[in-house]
């Protein structure tokens, strides 16, 4: 479903018909003079006005267009996967893992630490999910923990995002991705879905052996 966030610049599409008043306004009134050289002039005249029609309604629809497409552009329309329920489209059962990223860094912010966003959108995601779901969570800061076998409570995984704090581990992206993917060979339901939640920091992205992306992949 498309949403349009800025839904009162939609009044904008009235600007469209402006192109179109302006040109009943100042279209010329054409006043017949005979004059003994206007009969050279009639045929080249009964030529051309129909490509001057044409031209001038081209050119019309070009600005209604432009002034259309921009009011369309303001309102910022935004496709909306979740539809009128809230859920995403998928088919079938899903074996949902959550992979969030504690590291030091994201303890950092000014009003808030930018941990508290990363839950916040960890939250949003896991209300995405249905009764069947089967979901993980995994943190950096426990990758070395035994790793738990998914839960089907999906207010249990809820509470546990609620109640995460940042740690103090380097950023660590490849064995985030490594962590989540062997957990995933856990669950049961057909439809994988892996998703990462992190500050978006360079620093545990940077300086990894391409052969270890690679594995990955």
């Amino acid at each position: 479903m498309i949403e349009l966030i800025n839904l009162w610049a939609l009044g904008g599409l009235a600007a469209a018909a402006a192109p179109v008043v302006v040109h009943i306004a100042h279209r010329r009134k054409y006043v017949s003079l005979d004059w003994g050289a206007m009969r050279f002039l009639v045929d080249l005249i009964a030529k051309r006005r129909r490509r001057l029609l044409i031209d001038q309604l081209l050119l019309l629809a070009v600005r209604v267009t432009a002034l259309a497409l921009t009011a369309l552009a303001l309102c910022r329309p935004a496709f909306d996967p979740g539809g009128e329920n809230g859920h995403l489209a998928r088919r079938g059962a899903v074996a949902a893992v959550l992979l969030i990223d504690d590291s030091l860094s994201t303890n950092a912010g000014r009003a808030e630490p930018v941990f508290a966003e990363e839950k916040r959108l960890a939250g949003a995601y896991l209300e995405t999910l249905r009764t069947g779901d089967e979901v993980s969570v995994l943190t950096l800061s426990r990758l070395g923990a035994n790793a738990a076998e998914p839960v089907y409570d999906l207010e249990a995984a809820k509470a546990a995002v609620a109640a995460l704090q940042p740690g103090s581990v380097a950023s660590d992206m490849p064995a985030l991705f490594e962590a989540g993917l062997a957990q995933l060979a856990r669950h049961l339901n057909p439809a994988c879905e892996l998703v990462l939640v992190g500050d978006g920091r360079r620093d545990g992205w940077l300086g990894v052996d391409p052969l270890r992306w690679g594995e990955l992949r």
